[in-house]
């Protein structure tokens, strides 16, 4: 098998330049290439599904170059990001989230969600109800934005089930059980879930504003979700919770996605592969820390109705001396609804026993008190 790069190379990509390598503390993301992949071969293509689970069981965060994605189109999905954020506080007010019905489509301003200091708007797919649901007008009064928006979205989703097809291959998913597709049937675009395209603007703050939230600009948490892909971000501020418990800045590389595993994976492969916690701080940069910080991001989650326990795979094995809960199990909806209502509330721990029990029935897969305190945040 070839090596994997690791983004703690020293830095040779235009975005990266400005990342000595003498600062402390970046994390050794893997930079995974998936170009090409028509003329791969069987070995090919095996050998990039294990760099992806290794990944994924490992750092849980890894680097996709070769993904298809063109550089215009993410920086026109940036420059419409600003045109919104750029309105004015009571025109984007005019969308904010039903945050009692756990729904996250609007807008959301900085402070609303526990430990955020950002602000954001999630897009559902651009299917399922869009036109009937208020959106501002520099999203719809333009049909050539709206349907550039529409096939970004379904562009990034179908990224994230390319990735999920290679981890059913290296998972050995039995072919009687869907195979290579088993993911993919269970995260349908058209279909009734909670997969989302945001859009988000970290406002710039003095150094005193940062100080006073310890440097913290979104606190640490784990993703509701399957995967999710953040989209070429150009101010380095994202860290990783490592392996030996250190937090560590993610370097941007010229042109890749930054992609991680979320809870819902998780629970699918009853922790065989991790969910990561991250967070965002003051920009690394002394250049960048007084900026707006932009970021667009697509969560993939699992189809409403698919219950949250394991997957058929030889790797993936329940937790032992799980007592069978006569309960059904919890779904994805069940997932993204509490946790999306406990991320507008802070201190919210009886919502918090009450889904983490649900879980620890379903598989045995449990939350400890240090993650939960970090992924109070949400995501």
């Amino acid at each position: 098998m070839s090596p994997v790069a690791t983004s703690d190379e020293t830095p040779t990509s235009p975005v990266a330049a400005n990342v000595e390598a003498e600062s402390p503390e970046w994390a050794a993301l893997p930079i995974i290439d998936i170009s090409n992949r028509s003329e791969w071969s069987d070995e090919r293509r095996l050998e990039v599904a294990r760099q992806i689970v290794d990944a994924a069981r490992n750092e849980g965060f890894f680097m996709l170059t070769g993904h298809g994605v063109k550089e215009e189109d993410v920086q026109r999905a940036y420059e419409i990001n600003d045109t919104f954020f750029d309105l004015s506080i009571d025109e984007k007010m005019k969308y904010l989230v039903d945050q009692d019905a756990g729904t996250y489509i609007g807008y959301t301003p900085a402070g609303l969600r526990v430990g955020g200091r950002m602000e954001m708007y999630n897009f559902p797919a651009f299917n399922r109800g869009f036109d009937s649901t208020p959106h501002p007008s520099v999203f719809k009064s333009d049909p050539a934005t709206w349907r550039f928006l529409s096939e970004f979205s379904r562009g990034a989703h179908e990224v994230t089930l390319f990735l999920l097809e290679l981890m059913a291959v290296t998972l050995d998913v039995p072919s009687s059980e869907g195979g290579q597709d088993w993911f993919r049937v269970r995260h349908d675009y058209d279909g009734p879930n909670g997969s989302l395209l945001r859009m988000m603007r970290y406002p710039a703050l003095s150094a005193s504003q940062d100080a006073s939230k310890n440097n913290l600009r979104l606190g640490g948490h784990t993703d509701f979700g399957t995967l999710t892909v953040m989209f070429s971000p150009k101010i380095p501020a994202l860290q990783i919770l490592a392996p030996e418990g250190e937090w560590r800045y993610v370097k941007p590389v010229e042109g890749a996605l930054v992609c991680n595993v979320g809870d819902t994976l998780q629970f699918l492969t009853a922790g065989y592969l991790k969910s990561t916690q991250h967070r965002v701080t003051r920009p690394r940069f002394p250049q960048d820390a007084e900026k707006d910080r932009a970021n667009v991001i697509y969560f993939l989650r699992p189809n409403d109705d698919v219950p949250l326990i394991p997957l058929p795979s030889p790797q993936v094995k329940p937790a032992t001396g799980v007592t069978e809960s006569t309960d059904p199990p919890m779904t994805a909806a069940d997932w993204v609804r509490a946790r999306v209502k406990f991320g507008f509330k802070k201190n919210n721990d009886t919502g918090r026993n009450a889904w983490q029990d649900r879980i620890n029935k379903d598989q045995g897969v449990q939350m400890r008190d240090e993650d939960y305190a970090y992924s109070r945040a949400n995501e």
